[in-house]
C-alpha cells in the first residue's frame, strides 16, 4: 500500500513537471525548445514594434550588419500584426525553421503589405544561445495571407 502511494506521488510530481520535459510535443529534458520559443518570440516582437537594433542582437553575428541594412526600410512601415505560419524543429532541438508573415503598411501610401520572414534558427553549442539567420521576402502581395495560401 505504501509503495502505491509513493508511486502515485512520483507520477504526480513527474506530470506536474511536464511543461519542463516536453516542448512542441517532444521530449525536451534540456529545455532547448523553451529557450528557442523565448528567443523567437523576442525577435518577432522586436520586429513587430520596429525595434530593429534589439532584433539585431538575436541575429547571427556574421550577418547582423547585412540584416540591419536590409531591414532599415522597415522604419518606413507600421506593422499591424504577424502570424507564425510554419514551424519546423530539427532533431535534438538544435535547429528550427520558422516562417512568419508580418502585416504592415507604409505611412506614405496607406497600402497594406505582407512580408514573409523565414527565420532559420540554430543553437550555438558553446554558449547555448539561439541565433537567427532571417531571410526577408517583402513581395508576397496583398494582406490576405493565411496558412493555407503560403
Amino acid at each position: 500500500m505504501r509503495t502505491a502511494g509513493l508511486l502515485t506521488l512520483f507520477l504526480a510530481l513527474l506530470l506536474s513537471q511536464g511543461g519542463c520535459l516536453w516542448s512542441g510535443g517532444r521530449f525536451d529534458p534540456l529545455q532547448r525548445g523553451d529557450a528557442l520559443d523565448t528567443a523567437q518570440k523576442r525577435f518577432t516582437r522586436f520586429l513587430r514594434w520596429n525595434l530593429l537594433d534589439k532584433a539585431g542582437e538575436l541575429v547571427d553575428p556574421e550577418m547582423r550588419e547585412d540584416f540591419l541594412n536590409e531591414a532599415a526600410e522597415f522604419r518606413q512601415l507600421r506593422f499591424t500584426d504577424y502570424e507564425i505560419v510554419t514551424k519546423d524543429i530539427g532533431p535534438g532541438f538544435e535547429t528550427a525553421t520558422i516562417d512568419v508573415v508580418f502585416h504592415a503598411y507604409a505611412m506614405s501610401t496607406m497600402i497594406e503589405r505582407r512580408i514573409l520572414i523565414r527565420e532559420e534558427w540554430y543553437r550555438d553549442e558553446e554558449t547555448g544561445n539561439w541565433w537567427v539567420r532571417p531571410e526577408i521576402d517583402d513581395g508576397i502581395g496583398p494582406s490576405n495571407v493565411s496558412k493555407s495560401s503560403l
